[in-house]
């Protein structure tokens, strides 16, 4: 299901990421299409400049007490994927140590905005 508020969402930060170009769908995920603990990802073909994002709704994330989960940083964490995705290494501990370095960059830069 597409969520209009979802899409105008990508479609700015994909404008501050520098891929604007780049023709991705959002949508939200059915809770069975997401293991546990992903809140989000995206499937694209990097020579046609297009992708698919998947993410969780709020209500169907796990979260630890005391810690909140936010869509915004989903988001933005997806695309950073696409930013990247020259430079995605291959599966393994280097993939995880990546994935985490983008999850950090994509909290900054949603607190950044917000400040």
């Amino acid at each position: 299901m597409v969520d209009h508020a979802l899409s105008v969402l990508c479609k700015k930060w994909a404008s501050i990421l520098g891929i604007p170009n780049w023709d991705i769908k959002i949508r939200y995920a059915e809770k069975e299409e997401l293991a546990s603990g992903i809140n989000g990802n995206v499937m694209y073909v990097i020579a046609q400049e297009q992708a698919l994002i998947r993410i969780k709704r709020m209500e169907d994330r796990e979260t630890l007490e005391g810690f909140d989960s936010d869509e915004e940083e989903s988001v933005v964490h997806e695309l950073l994927h696409l930013v990247f995705a020259h430079q995605m290494p291959d599966s393994g501990l280097e993939e995880c140590v990546f994935d985490q370095a983008i999850d950090r960059m994509a909290r900054v830069l949603v607190r950044l905005k917000r400040a």
